[in-house]
């Protein structure tokens, strides 16, 4: 039996540690792993070089074109993308080749530059479902979440039964709190490959938001079945053991997790997290500084972090990371509009 989950988590996690409430929407949100922790990339299937929809003939691969696949299927990335660019001058209506510079662009962090050749791409050849699919992902991280869904759900029309697809749909889904029709989407793209354990692992995401722990635990569970390794699933346990009351389970996991694989930014949130839950605030906020410390360039990090200190009476400690916060690209709208806000409170002095 799990133990049921406290109506409000936050608040009453503020009491058992005499904290104000209101400075903690950090440990709320750590049940989703921070909001922007389901898999937006698929690794359990390899992306095909061209994924159009059936009946579609592939663009002839020739002169720089076919030199650009070939140094791709090589991994010299920049003489692909000289190859490509050339071969675009040329064929501007090569929807191939806008797809593939898309990816590298999408690859190198470069939002403009993909963006414009994906939807070049897609515009070019509407039957391009991999453009969609890879436009929804571009889009959903970097927070235009309404954009990404309506990429997806083009993505979804041509191929209604790639498991990629229907995992990506169910993030955007999911992100624009669209519940119920995430767990359709992954059920279906489970329904195609039942071993999928990013399906899975974004499943189990999918049931915390809704305090779900038992079908969110039996999930992550059948995740690490199929790939014990992922980090993002060990993650995710340890902060359903942590709403279900099994703190001192959800510390002695995470601990091992750091030492039987290479952890991610989310297994340090994680920990911290759980360590705060059982009142060990000097513990927590290393294991958080040590998540900030492996990825500076992680939002859920930063943000964690940040109002932990805040609400531990750091003030300097907590403006660093606010400040630091709102100058990544990849933040949400909603938490950097909170985190905006009270960073003038305290630059005013106001924020005792």
């Amino acid at each position: 039996m799990y133990a049921r989950p406290p109506t409000e988590p936050a608040s009453t996690l503020a009491r058992r540690l005499r904290l104000p409430s209101r400075l903690l929407p950090a440990l709320a949100v750590l049940v989703a792993c921070g909001g922007a922790g389901a898999l937006l990339y698929d690794e359990d299937r390899a992306t095909s070089n061209a994924p159009i929809g059936s009946g579609v003939e592939a663009e002839p691969l020739r002169d720089g074109l076919a030199d650009g696949q070939r140094a791709l299927r090589e991994g010299d990335v920049a003489a692909a993308k000289r190859h490509l660019q050339a071969y675009v001058q040329k064929e501007p209506k090569s929807w191939t080749a806008h797809y593939h510079l898309g990816l590298i662009h999408m690859e190198a962090g470069e939002f403009d530059l993909s963006r414009a050749h994906l939807e070049r791409a897609v515009a070019l050849q509407p039957a391009l479902y991999g453009g969609w699919s890879n436009l929804g992902v571009l889009f959903m991280e970097h927070g235009e979440e309404q954009a990404a869904l309506s990429a997806l759900e083009q993505a979804h029309k041509v191929a209604p039964k790639d498991v990629r697809v229907l995992v990506n749909l169910g993030n955007a889904r999911l992100r624009r709190g669209q519940w119920s029709d995430a767990i359709d989407a992954y059920n279906a793209a489970l329904r195609e490959a039942p071993n999928h354990a990013s399906a899975l692992y974004n499943l189990g995401l999918a049931y915390t938001t809704r305090h779900r722990w038992a079908q969110a635990l039996d999930a992550v569970d059948k995740s690490l079945v199929y790939r014990p390794g992922y980090a993002q699933a060990r993650a995710l346990r340890v902060v359903v053991l942590s709403h279900v009351g099994r703190v001192a389970d959800a510390i002695v996991e995470g601990e091992a997790d750091l030492e039987r694989i290479r952890p991610q930014v989310e297994n340090h949130v994680a920990l911290g997290r759980a360590l705060l839950l059982a009142g060990r605030k000097a513990d927590a906020i290393e294991r958080l500084r040590e998540a900030a410390t492996l990825e500076p360039s992680s939002p859920l990090a930063r943000m964690t972090l940040g109002e932990v200190l805040d609400a531990t009476g750091d003030k300097p400690g907590a403006i660093v990371q606010y400040e630091a916060y709102l100058k990544l690209p990849k933040r949400r709208f909603e938490d950097a509009r909170r985190l905006r806000r009270r960073l003038r409170e305290l630059q005013a002095g106001a924020g005792a």
